[in-house]
């Protein structure tokens, strides 16, 4: 499964529009549209939004980025390699975790 039917599958088994997801996620309704036919690649600062509006479990998150690294061949070179994105993910997981200390 491509990277577009992937995230076309979260989204509707959320029973979210594009444009739902679009305001969850922050990333507009037509690069949603653009990733979800495989015309394009996630970038990363993409990635990591669509994950975290969609609330993907750890798991959901992995195939996600499995899938976006697997996309077509020719849009390669514009693909950040695995490694960030799971740095990426992973921090940003973390950050949404950690418990806040009020200023003082």
């Amino acid at each position: 499964m491509h990277f577009g039917q992937l995230l076309r599958g979260h989204r509707l088994t959320a029973g979210w529009t594009q444009e739902e997801l679009a305001e969850r996620s922050g990333v507009s309704a037509h690069a949603i549209s653009v990733l979800e036919s495989g015309r394009r690649r996630p970038r990363l600062s993409s990635l990591a939004a669509l994950a975290a509006g969609l609330e993907l479990g750890q798991a959901e998150r992995d195939r996600l980025i499995g899938a976006a690294n697997a996309a077509a061949p020719h849009a390669a070179s514009a693909a950040p390699p695995v490694i960030v994105v799971v740095v990426l993910l992973a921090a940003s997981v973390a950050s949404e975790a950690s418990p806040r200390t009020p200023a003082r």
